[in-house]
């Protein structure tokens, strides 16, 4: 279980390209090492269309600074560096969006500690993809679904893909604010992420609470 508080900041360097840098904040689990972990830098840049209308691709380098040996043990990120690259399509129309993800992430990890108290060998090639359609119900609310699969990482899992599923609120009470719940459920296989028990989704359920300001 862990509780976090995730920051970004992102700045615009030009029309198409913008910059952003992440950390995120466990207050759960806490130990022997810094309660910032996963300093991620990204550099995103679209490349065709306007972001606004139609047809938008756009591709985000990644990179992540490694976290300490202890941050690994308790699951808060690899003690070595990451890379890995984010391929985003979108296309807007008046009343919704559909966003496509497809990206890779090189997860190095140092082998003499565990990750997360699991001592199995873990996939340093990882995967995934998602689609997820955002409805504009309103001019201040918009409903969102996120369904993807990702790699799972612990060689000895029963499969070779993860799956998972999200809803979202954002509320807009100003042009400047946006208020966002989102619920998350994931598994091993579609089958297991939709099912109501939750030791068939490995227990990995989440729930998101978020602000974006644009100042």
């Amino acid at each position: 279980n862990a509780k976090a508080f995730p920051f970004t900041y992102t700045r615009g360097i030009s029309e198409t390209i913008e910059a952003s840098i992440s950390t995120s904040y466990y207050a759960v689990p806490r130990g022997q090492f810094s309660p910032l972990s996963n300093y991620v830098f990204g550099l995103k840049w679209r490349f065709f269309g306007d972001g606004e209308s139609a047809l938008s691709f756009a591709a985000k380098p990644t990179l992540t600074l490694p976290s300490g040996n202890n941050q690994q043990v308790a699951g808060l990120g690899n003690a070595a560096p990451n890379y890995g690259l984010n391929m985003i399509s979108s296309y807007n129309w008046e009343s919704i969006d559909i966003h496509l993800n497809m990206s890779y992430e090189r997860e190095p990890y140092n082998a003499n500690y565990s990750v997360a108290g699991d001592r199995d060998p873990q996939r340093k090639n990882v995967f995934a993809i998602s689609i997820a359609p955002v409805w504009q119900m309103h001019q201040k609310l918009k409903l969102a679904a996120d369904v993807g699969f990702g790699t799972n990482t612990p060689t000895s899992s029963p499969t070779y893909l993860n799956s998972y599923a999200m809803a979202a609120a954002i509320y807009s009470p100003t042009p400047t604010v946006d208020l966002g719940l989102a619920y998350l459920v994931s598994g091993n296989n579609i089958s297991d992420t939709v099912n109501s028990s939750k030791t068939k989704r490995n227990g990995s359920d989440r729930f998101e609470i978020g602000v974006t300001w644009r100042f």
